[in-house]
């Protein structure tokens, strides 16, 4: 019997790589109403947001063009974890933005507020490099690999406690790290002036861009 996931439950494979890393036994459904099932479902969550919000070459794309709404605004997608001004736009030099709620309209939307002009309307849509949030399933496999590998340790570490597991775990998280390291240097040209983006990606000294002291 195999407990590997489907296209209808994805999740299953991870979740019981979870509860097993604990000692407990698999299972065959992750909608069971089952404490540890939930507390599993939760902290996979929980890492695959913490992981991919550090910004990976799958999910990092530079000069997305980010469209007015009706109003005006610039409404940040559900599935955006960071948008900024991409700064090799010139239009974008007078310009410094932060996502957040609009406190004059319902909801929970975040939208791209400027800090400069102080309002959320804009004149023209604006580039943003951006991070984007994937579900499990379009993840890469590394990166799997690792959010599972980290999500099992805390797993442990919320349910179990014990040190010697908690340090098993944590070996496997470092090497599933490694590995998805070495992915992420493979998908994309690295070097010590960071992410290639169109050509020259070497941003030279600014004096005006420079640490103001008083």
């Amino acid at each position: 019997m195999t407990y590997s996931g489907t296209a209808a439950n994805p999740l299953l494979d991870p979740i019981n790589q979870m509860l097993m890393s604990v000692g407990q036994a698999p299972v065959q459904d992750t909608s069971d109403p089952n404490t540890d099932i939930d507390i599993a479902r939760r902290t996979l969550t929980q890492c695959s947001n913490e992981i991919q919000a550090e910004g990976w070459s799958f999910n990092k794309e530079y000069h997305v063009l980010m469209p007015l709404d009706d109003t005006g605004r610039i409404l940040i997608p559900n599935n955006m974890l960071q948008a900024a001004l991409s700064t090799r736009v010139v239009a974008n030099a007078t310009h410094r933005a932060v996502m957040r709620k609009d406190p004059s309209l319902d909801g929970d939307s975040l939208y791209l507020y400027d800090m400069v002009h102080h309002t959320f309307i804009w004149s023209q849509a604006t580039y943003c490099d951006v991070l984007w949030y994937y579900d499990w399933v379009e993840l890469p496999k590394p990166i799997q690999m690792y959010v599972n590998a980290k999500a099992c340790k805390m797993f442990a570490q919320r349910t179990i406690g014990d040190p010697g597991v908690i340090g098993q775990l944590q070996d496997q998280e470092n090497f599933c790290k490694t590995y998805a390291l070495e992915f992420d240097t493979q998908q994309y040209i690295h070097s010590i002036f960071g992410y290639e983006e169109e050509g020259d990606f070497y941003s030279s000294y600014q004096p005006y861009q420079a640490l103001r002291r008083f």
